[in-house]
């Protein structure tokens, strides 16, 4: 599968509905051994969609990167593929259904961004992810820490095999079919039908050189699709958007 197909385009495919009452889409295969499926979200009251995405390790072993709510349907799409292992809230935001993952999932192993075990102290978390990849996954998954200030610190992967960059929220891309307040306040800060970085990123950055550094990384990666958390998935130049998107960088070089 070089090129997902059409479906892949939009979150939501039923433009114009209320994004609010939608439900799960299908657990749908984005290349080899990759997998994509969204799910209906409320964050202080802003209906949108959040993205989860699967990889499958050697042994049948799943890799299951910003949780999104488990519910049956999702949970049998799981357990079909492989056996769920390793779950990961990429930064302070995407951990919101990982306690239903240990609780279907026992055995498996809860991987927190740099930050999230002092925020969420009622989730045991087996280890903090930062700048190398773990030996669970070293070899089929890239991983970099990019932080431009304390609160946007988030791990970016990039799955090789299928020339995919994985993130939550370095990226976003939202359209008309995202919610009526979502879509004014990205007009309002210029965020609105471009895949770009959230603004906070350059407003409150102080970390400018270890921010620049990872961007580095990432780009030295093979990759040119981009799988993230909110908004339409680019399906191609991946590159191109992130150096643009963090052009502002290199302005203070």
């Amino acid at each position: 599968m070089d090129k997902p197909s059409d479906e892949f385009i939009i979150m939501n495919p039923k433009k114009g509905a209320d994004i609010a009452k939608q439900s799960h889409t299908p657990l749908l295969p984005w290349g080899p051994e990759i997998w994509v499926k969204t799910s209906p979200l409320s964050f202080y009251g802003v209906p949108f969609m959040s993205r989860m995405t699967v990889v499958r390790l050697p042994d049948n072993i799943l890799w299951v990167h910003s949780p999104i709510k488990l519910d049956e349907k999702t949970q049998a799409e799981l357990d079909q593929l492989g056996e769920v292992a390793y779950v990961i809230s990429p930064n302070k935001f995407h951990h919101l259904y990982m306690r239903d993952y240990m609780t279907a999932y026992p055995e498996c192993r809860l991987f927190a961004s740099p930050g999230l075990e002092e925020k969420c102290t009622k989730l045991t978390f087996d280890t903090t992810l930062g700048a190398q990849a773990e030996a669970e996954w070293e070899g089929r998954l890239k991983q970099t820490l990019f932080a431009s200030y304390r609160h946007r610190e988030e791990i970016v992967f990039c799955h090789e095999a299928s020339q995919t960059l994985i993130v939550a929220d370095l990226i976003e891309n939202f359209h008309e079919e995202s919610a009526l307040p979502v879509r004014l306040i990205t007009r309002l800060v210029g965020m609105y039908k471009k895949p770009v970085p959230p603004k906070d990123n350059q407003l409150f950055a102080d970390n400018h050189d270890e921010a620049r550094e990872a961007v580095e990384e990432i780009l030295s990666w093979d990759f040119d699709k981009i799988i993230l958390a909110h908004g339409r998935l680019v399906l191609e130049n991946g590159k191109d958007i992130i150096k643009r998107g963090f052009d502002w960088l290199n302005q203070d070089k």
